[in-house]
């Protein structure tokens, strides 16, 4: 996917997740919040009764028109996993060859690429039939489900301390003595299907699409004639946030004589997080000038 397009999704994914009606799909802004901010959105959100919401970026100048969804699912993170790879399975066999489903700590996004907006429908039906489809064991997308569970155990988070830095970034992670999920288990297919179960559901789900404003308005007539999905109960509130919130391991990954320091900020806004991310990562910026003027010069990334 081309970087203009996948810079634009992220923003686009935490305002639809924002969007999912469920305040716990952004992480809890309790521990560190940033204020408010005056960043104008570049993107229109359109409520329909009984269906998701639609975020829509009007843009001329991509290469193909962008189509997303961003789902609220709760679990453990064995269970997103899954969960993204049974969905991708799902979508593939049902004829969306350019499509990619993957898991992060509240939520799952599905993007495509499209070669025409009157193919927006399509997409957003596929999605719909996917997770309205009950889960059953002992089938192909059961394996593929098995493999992202697999995958997710091979790479555990180094120390606790990084997965509640998670907690505030959003990575999907466990740690290395959390029980795994088993997607072939009469029990790992019951949790499954009841994570699916919840999350199909319009407050759950949003989609979202980057294109001409032409564009836009045609998927919005689309979205407006869809069939209307049915609504969950409120979604659990976030944990607290953990008091014990710095510390410090031996990393494996790191050659001697390095270190990395990481520092996650949560914000009230999607828009004020990725703006403070890009201001404080510009090369030229005030942050990255005095760090690099210390005696031990950090490297920002």
């Amino acid at each position: 996917m081309p970087y203009r397009l996948r810079r634009s999704f992220g923003l686009f994914y935490a305002l639809c997740l924002a969007s999912c009606g469920r305040s716990g799909a952004l992480p809890s802004t309790s521990a560190c919040p940033l204020g408010a901010s005056d960043v104008a959105s570049p993107i229109e959100v359109k409520r329909l009764d009984g269906r998701p919401a639609l975020a829509l970026v009007a843009r001329d100048g991509d290469p193909a028109f962008a189509i997303a969804a961003a789902v609220t699912v709760e679990g453990s993170a064995y269970v997103k996993a899954a969960l993204a790879g049974l969905l991708e399975a799902r979508l593939k066999k049902a004829g969306l060859a350019v499509v990619e489903v993957r898991a992060d700590l509240g939520s799952l996004r599905i993007r495509s690429l499209i070669d025409a907006p009157s193919r927006s429908g399509e997409f957003m039906r596929r999605v719909r039939d996917a997770m309205g489809q009950p889960i059953v064991a002992a089938t192909p997308e059961m394996a593929v489900a098995h493999r992202r569970v697999q995958a997710l155990r091979r790479h555990p988070f180094e120390a606790p301390i990084m997965a509640r830095t998670a907690a505030c970034t959003g990575e999907l992670g466990t740690l290395a003595t959390e029980p795994a999920l088993d997607p072939t288990s009469t029990e790992g297919t019951a949790e499954l299907e009841a994570a699916r179960r919840a999350a199909c559901a319009s407050n759950r789900v949003a989609f979202g699409f980057i294109g001409s404003r032409p564009a836009t308005l045609a998927v919005i007539d689309d979205h407006a004639s869809s069939e209307m999905w049915s609504k969950a109960a409120a979604s659990v509130s976030p944990t607290a946030a953990s008091s014990e919130n710095i510390g410090a391991f031996v990393s494996s990954e790191r050659a001697a004589g390095t270190a990395r320091l990481t520092l996650a900020l949560p914000a009230r806004r999607a828009e004020t997080a990725i703006a403070a991310a890009r201001d404080l990562g510009e090369p030229d910026g005030a942050l990255v000038a005095r760090l690099a003027a210390l005696p031990y010069p950090f490297r920002v990334s």
